[in-house]
């Protein structure tokens, strides 16, 4: 079939889904920089100062990256991906990865079609983690939204200063 990619690192387009076994990949996987490639944006409220721990490592595919977040205030925290159109979100897989003290043990996953005014369709707590684990869960409310973002509300080990994740994808 044309346009489909077939899990050999082709990369996510809107014009070409990448099929899984978890469904429609509609997040980035290949990300090179925060707003590459087109239309893709990754922020986050806080990162590491060191760039190579910046939040579109979360959306690269590579686990050997990541995101952390840490300003020596967390939680709260937040990890947002813009799709750049409007895309739905049945089910979600993050890869852990504890560079220092902080695995998401408490979070929501909350959608807007603005980036203003956000919806909650699901809150996990009582997490625990190992490193390079992966964890796929079911939306609890699935929904389309443009922006998509995780509020992570309590890390392991009692971290106020990070908060770590190695990919984070969503699936239709």
């Amino acid at each position: 079939m044309p346009g489909l990619g077939l899990g050999l690192g082709l990369g996510l387009s809107p014009q070409r889904p990448f099929y899984t076994a978890n469904g429609v990949l509609r997040s980035p996987d290949n990300m090179t920089a925060a707003a590459l490639p087109v239309p893709f944006v990754a922020s986050a409220s806080t990162s590491h100062t060191d760039p190579d721990f910046a939040p579109w490592h979360a959306f690269d595919g590579d686990t050997a990256t990541f995101w952390a977040a840490g300003d020596g205030n967390l939680p709260p925290s937040w990890l947002q991906i813009d799709l750049g159109t409007t895309q739905y979100c049945a089910s979600y897989k993050l890869i852990a990865r504890n560079f220092a003290f902080g695995f998401w043990t408490a979070f929501n996953l909350a959608g807007s079609a603005n980036a203003s005014t956000w919806a909650v369709v699901d809150s996990r707590s009582g997490l625990s983690w190992t490193n390079g684990e992966q964890k796929t869960f079911t939306v609890q409310v699935p929904e389309r939204f443009r922006y998509w973002r995780f509020n992570i509300t309590a890390t392991s080990g009692g971290s106020t200063e990070y908060a770590d994740m190695a990919e984070v994808a969503l699936y239709s």
